[in-house]
């Protein structure tokens, strides 16, 4: 998802979220955004590293976060297997339910069953 779309989409979606504030969901929101930044914080140094460091610290809210989540597995599996991204993003994934609306959580897939 490129910059421009994702920057679309947040400032988009943002027309929709209630603003007020919820100390509750703002430290639930700071956790998940440390989530991310921790998945990524030992990459190597790269322009995509600075950029996608940028805009977690400065999303405003967890459905910008949201959508942030596809750029972190893109850096994620360009360094480490896909495997290991996926897990790692299935964690963070999880740290989401009750911030954001149910059904844009997928639901586990059986397609991943052994």
């Amino acid at each position: 998802m490129s910059w421009k779309t994702s920057k679309f989409a947040s400032s988009f979606v943002s027309l929709f979220i209630d603003s007020a504030p919820d100390e509750l969901g703002d430290s639930r929101i700071e956790a998940v955004r440390d989530a991310m930044l921790e998945a990524i914080q030992d990459l190597a140094a790269s322009p995509a590293h600075d950029t996608l460091t940028r805009r977690l610290r400065w999303a405003p809210h967890a459905q910008a976060l949201w959508y942030l989540r596809m750029d972190v597995m893109t850096l994620l599996s360009s360094e480490r297997t896909e495997a290991q991204a996926r897990q790692c993003l299935d964690a963070i994934t999880a740290q989401f339910r009750g911030l954001i609306f149910a059904n844009q959580i997928s639901r586990p897939s059986r397609l991943n069953k052994n």
